[in-house]
């Protein structure tokens, strides 16, 4: 390849900080962004950062850890998700077009809920990724072989959720657990294998909090091996497309 089709990443790099000054129109540029040539899989097969994404041979991202949300044509990376994206249009490949921006999240960090909403865990980044621009082969520019690609870290907003693997107490057959959280329409979800030990649902909500209770289903304390009573269970936790994980036990 020649040596000229590396310039759309350095001309890239000069002009930003001159534009990123109008007040009109701003670009957001974040600290940490990295802006990276990668060459489809015929060319190269170059890798986004630290993950397994690269750009196939239809010019498509792909992974097999991760899963993209094409999102919106957008201005620059920061402006991405401008609008809230949904997490529901989640897919194993995303279409490599100039200005496209797309999110892209490790599918084990996906957690879907009774409701079948999706929900990204608030301790575990995802990315957000924009095309600059096209790679061609030659001077005529018909033939894509790669893109400048510009893409950060970022963490999902907690909405007002606890931290992840926070302790929230215990549950007996006798008395159920109340979890009280600081964030509006949140749904509950305990996953296999302890949902068939416990049970929770919402037994009040307002603007800004909902109560969440766990219990154990009848006869479950008798059903539950002996070495299963002194562990920590899981009880994930929505709000919007945020979720975490909390610890409860029994006694």
């Amino acid at each position: 390849m020649k040596k000229s089709y590396l310039k759309f990443l350095m001309l890239a790099s000069v002009l930003l900080p001159l534009v990123s000054c109008s007040d009109t129109d701003p670009f957001d540029i974040p600290d940490d962004m990295v802006a990276l040539n990668m060459m489809n899989e015929d060319h190269g097969k170059t890798l986004m950062g630290k993950t397994d994404i690269f750009i196939n041979r239809d010019m498509n991202f792909v992974s097999e850890a991760y899963q993209f949300i094409e999102v919106h044509k957008a201005r620059d990376l920061g402006h991405v998700e401008e609008e809230e994206p949904e997490l529901n249009t989640l897919t194993d490949k995303a279409a490599v077009e100039q200005y496209a921006g797309i999110l892209a999240v490790r599918t084990e960090d996906v957690v879907r809920f009774p409701s079948g909403r999706l929900a990204i865990r608030i301790d575990r980044p995802y990315y957000r990724v924009w095309v600059d621009d096209f790679i061609y082969e030659d001077e005529d520019e018909k033939h894509k072989v790669g893109a400048i690609v510009n893409f950060a870290q970022y963490m999902p907003v907690p909405g007002g959720l606890p931290k992840a693997y926070t302790e929230m107490g215990a549950v007996s057959e006798s008395a159920p657990l109340l979890v009280a959280l600081s964030a509006k329409e949140c749904e509950g979800l305990i996953p296999e294998p302890y949902s068939k030990y416990f049970e929770c649902k919402v037994t009040n909500q307002g603007h800004t909090y909902t109560d969440i209770q766990v219990s154990l289903r009848p006869g479950a304390l008798a059903a539950m091996p002996a070495e299963m009573k002194s562990q920590t269970f899981p009880l994930f936790v929505r709000t919007s497309r945020s979720c975490t994980v909390l610890n409860f036990q029994v006694k």
